[in-house]
């Protein structure tokens, strides 16, 4: 759960469009994106980082890169995400959007046979402990960000970079900031990122966005951290059941949250940004 600046990321797809953006992006930012991977391709170089035909070619010259940031078109996530995993990456993010809800069950079902931590489909990324990885944060993500002891965690990746940017004018340290992706069936829930938060000594205080359907909201328990909640789309409980609104994860099947069974397992729930920086 921690990355350092020493950590040596493979980013695939990095001879795209929207790859070779990312991989000018997670360098600028400090990110250690040793080698590029898009088949058929090995041997150029982006931005003086090598491109290789595949993930194991790449972890060949680069051993110790065990991280892979993924951005390549829909319908070849899964395939990109078996070749990572093959090939001994245990972290990926992966921000392809649309992946078909196929697909992101058998990526979830792959991690936990390797014993991988993926982020997404959907992911803008992470920033723990220094080290950017996709695009959460922007251009220049660590120009205001100071450290600390809250954790941030949201299916939406826009509302991520406002609750970091809310943090910045308050002067809130952030520990880490994770995007779980709005996958209908993500690789890693928000349930699953709390529990993994929850046991880090660093962090006194988990901000989580979310969207009425989540099933984290329908299955509380208790955790060591407080826990502050920003849950959007009140409305919702006017609107027909059984139809995802928003973002894919937030399927609006149970109705909407119950918020005093909610704030009885110790969760704080605010409906704004500015009551949600308040309590943390």
């Amino acid at each position: 759960m921690i990355f350092n600046s020493h950590d040596e990321i493979i980013l695939q797809g990095a001879t795209g469009a929207e790859g070779s953006r990312m991989l000018a992006w997670m360098k600028q930012a400090g990110a250690r994106v040793v080698a590029g991977v898009t088949p058929g391709k090995g041997g150029q170089e982006i931005f003086g980082t090598p491109i290789f035909n595949s993930v194991s070619d790449a972890r060949i010259q680069f051993p110790r890169a065990t991280i892979s940031c993924t951005v390549v078109p829909p319908l070849a996530a899964l395939g990109a995400v078996q070749e990572a995993l093959a090939a001994g990456i245990t972290f990926i993010h992966l921000l392809t959007d649309l992946v078909p809800v196929r697909d992101c069950i058998l990526i979830r079902t792959a991690a936990r046979t390797h014993g991988a931590f993926i982020l997404g489909p959907g992911s803008i990324g992470v920033i723990s402990s220094g080290v950017r990885i996709g695009y959460l944060g922007g251009e220049h993500p660590f120009e205001n960000l100071t450290t600390g002891d809250v954790a941030l965690i949201s299916s939406s990746g826009g509302m991520l970079n406002e609750l970091l940017h809310a943090c910045v004018a308050e002067k809130i340290g952030i520990h880490s900031a994770w995007g779980v992706g709005g996958a209908l069936v993500p690789a890693t829930s928000i349930a699953e990122m709390v529990a993994r938060l929850d046991t880090e000594p660093e962090i006194k205080t988990i901000g989580i966005f979310i969207e009425h359907g989540n099933p984290f909201l329908f299955t509380p328990t208790m955790y060591n951290k407080k826990i502050v909640l920003l849950i959007a789309g009140h409305s919702m409980a006017l609107l027909p059941k059984g139809i995802a609104y928003g973002h894919a994860g937030a399927l609006l099947d149970d109705g909407v949250a119950d918020i005093a069974s909610l704030e009885k397992y110790g969760m704080v729930c605010t409906q704004t940004v500015e009551e949600f920086v308040k309590h943390l």
